[in-house]
């Protein structure tokens, strides 16, 4: 093509081990790519009434029109199925190398549909897909899954995006796990994968990428290059990525949820002992960046433990603190490394286990379940090695861990008692984020549409030191206090916007205003490369139409499978209920009523029913999407007046 599509879509049917191509031209003009094509196929083609491990729900693969091109930080990919929690919109972000590679190999998405009755991974190597045995890998865990296909073909050149052990044990909270260090895992993509007996993808490509304007684009990748390399955020990103910016700041900032929300405030002396300069000069060995990265934000730690063996691995980030430091107590570097690690081996989503284990901690302290209960692990706070042993139980769903392996929400439901309103949930999946410190960060977690997460329309720009003068222009809100309702849907609207836009153009959320507002890569400099890229001019508010369109996609996906109302959007009871004990924050705690009125807001602004949350036609028709509204009133449930 003479743009920066490869204009190819593989149609992998499983069930009957045919392969077709269609253009990406019929998604492209509406939904550029990336994230906003995946949800627009998943919409037309997944029928009312599937279920998540059944045949008719899709694995969809895209990439974007900015993927795999010189534009900063061009790796991105994104996976996108049925929420396997919540019967709602899964979808996950993630870098590396495999979507570039994908797309030298030929195609811009992939769509699988059926189910194998044999263990099968997928080839895409140089514009040939072939569905082949995966006998030999299947029950691996992902590492040892990537090497055997790369000796295999012998090559080192090949990505693989694969799943453990969990997701073909069909435990919800999974995910697929790129070059063994980078997880797509929000929504358990991993267990839809396992219900097809779809072990994964190996891609390889030496294809070019054209660009419609090749000097206007090289033009428009230097300054935007530019900006980034002068950033200071890019600076603080490269020197320690995000488990540098994201461990005390964090904390102070009351984003770090301690022992399962008993608090939202770290204790100095413990949070101390996993800060990234302990982790910088005992285990870190180099640091990588993704594919046409200027940042190199990720880690390689290695260590040789008494405990815990030796472990070589990519990929941790701040999240892993949050998580298992924080929810579970746990101060020891060595046991933060070879969890994640495990996680990554066995392919589950960290944030889901994390939430998971910190749970069954507190059903423990509680004495609501005992060591007869748990086979008998002494589920006590900062025990790491019960830790670890539960996340191999949920893994093989063995004991207690196959009741986590079912995910929170549903098992508290059966165990009942007080546990329900000890599960922190979002639309029925672990919520690993804390929410009560910061009102937009917290409100954006909440509506996130996959069910919790805070790259959806969280932002840090409540506390990110961006001048109040500067988001009144940017943003139109009258303040930046944290704990203010005030204005926060202005910037989880914006946010959201920007983000479905950004993952459907296939550039890294990092280049942007999600960690530093001012003087990164923004709406300008990204609608110069795509204009160029693409041969059309696009303009800022273009491309945020574009982001809309996406998330309107999806919250009609959510309305029609998964039955999601306005109560779907309030956060947890805990949230509610629970002030913050210690630190800055001690207690703050949500208001009902102030939220219920900065949702009235926020449907306002989305141009979505007050009273159900459900899109009206009129919002829908003026993205283009009308036919999405007529399948809104095929099962009554379309936004009012």
């Amino acid at each position: 093509m003479n743009n920066s599509y490869t204009g190819q879509i593989a149609v992998i049917d499983l069930s009957s081990r045919k392969v077709e191509i269609e253009p990406t031209q019929k998604y492209a003009e509406k939904f550029l790519g990336g994230k906003g094509v995946n949800q627009s196929i998943l919409l037309d083609r997944i029928p009312p009434g599937t279920k998540p491990y059944d045949a008719d729900n899709l694995v969809v693969i895209g990439t974007g029109p900015l993927s795999a091109t010189l534009a900063p930080s061009s790796g991105r990919v994104t996976f996108g199925c049925m929420n396997a929690f919540n019967n709602g919109v899964s979808e996950s972000n993630a870098g590396g190398h495999f979507g570039p590679e994908l797309k030298f190999s030929g195609f811009d998405h992939v769509i699988v549909k059926g189910a194998s009755e044999h263990p099968c991974f997928i080839t895409i190597f140089n514009g040939k897909v072939e569905i082949r045995d995966a006998s030999d890998i299947w029950g691996k865990t992902t590492w040892e899954a990537d090497d055997w296909i790369k000796n295999n073909f012998n090559s080192r050149q090949i990505h693989t995006a694969l799943i453990g052990p969990a997701g073909e044990n069909r435990v919800r909270g999974t995910g697929v796990i790129i070059d063994r260090g980078r997880a797509a895992a929000r929504g358990g993509i991993g267990g839809v994968m396992g219900s097809k007996n779809l072990k994964g993808f190996a891609a390889s490509g030496d294809g070019e990428i054209h660009v419609a304007k090749p000097e206007r684009f090289f033009e428009a990748v230097q300054k935007a290059w530019q900006k980034l390399r002068i950033s200071p955020k890019t600076k603080i990103m490269h020197e320690g990525g995000t488990h540098l910016d994201g461990t005390l700041g964090a904390n102070e900032a009351g984003m770090i949820t301690v022992r399962n929300g008993q608090d939202a405030y770290w204790a100095l002396d413990r949070i101390s002992k996993v800060d990234y300069p302990i982790f910088k000069e005992r285990y870190e060995k180099r640091r990588l960046g993704c594919f046409a990265c200027p940042t190199y934000c990720s880690h390689v730690y290695q260590m040789e433990s008494e405990r815990y063996g030796k472990v070589i691995e990519e990929g941790f980030e701040a999240n892993t603190v949050w998580g298992f430091g924080g929810r579970l107590d746990i101060t020891d570097p060595e046991a933060l490394i070879a969890i994640h690690a495990l996680n990554s081996q066995y392919g589950l989503d960290q944030d889901y286990v994390a939430v998971a284990i910190s749970w069954a901690m507190e059903l423990f302290e509680l004495g609501l379940i005992t060591k007869k209960d748990l086979g008998g692990l002494d589920l006590t706070w900062g025990n790491a090695e019960a830790a670890i042993q539960m996340i191999h139980r949920i893994a093989h769903r063995e004991g207690f861990g196959d009741v986590l392996a079912n995910g929170i929400a549903r098992s508290a439901k059966e165990i009942g008692r007080e546990t329900e309103k000890l599960a922190v949930c979002v639309k029925g999946q672990e919520n690993m984020d804390e929410c009560r410190a910061a009102i937009a960060w917290g409100f954006g977690v909440v509506v996130s549409l996959k069910g919790g997460g805070h790259v959806e329309g969280s932002c840090n720009t409540e506390n990110d030191g961006t001048s109040l003068e500067y988001a009144k222009k940017k943003f139109g809100v009258s303040t930046l206090d944290p704990h203010s309702y005030q204005d926060k849907e202005k910037l989880v609207f914006w946010f959201e916007r920007y983000k479905q836009m950004l993952d459907s153009i296939g550039l890294c959320y990092f280049t942007g205003p999600i960690i530093e507002t001012e003087g990164r890569v923004g709406l300008p400099e990204i609608a110069e490369m795509l204009s160029a890229a693409l041969g059309r001019d696009f303009t800022n508010d273009e491309l945020l139409e574009y982001g809309q369109r996406a998330q309107n996609v999806q919250k009609v996906f959510n309305t029609i499978h998964a039955g999601f109302t306005r109560k779907d959007d309030l956060p947890p009871e805990r949230f509610l209920n629970e002030e913050i004990k210690t630190g800055p924050h001690a207690g703050v705690k949500l208001d009902l009523s102030e939220w219920n009125q900065l949702l009235d807001r926020y449907y306002r602004l989305n141009g979505w029913d007050i009273q159900t949350s459900w899109p009206k036609r009129e919002t829908l028709e003026r993205l283009g999407l009308g036919y999405a509204a007529d399948k809104l009133e095929e099962v009554g449930r379309i936004g009012g007046e």
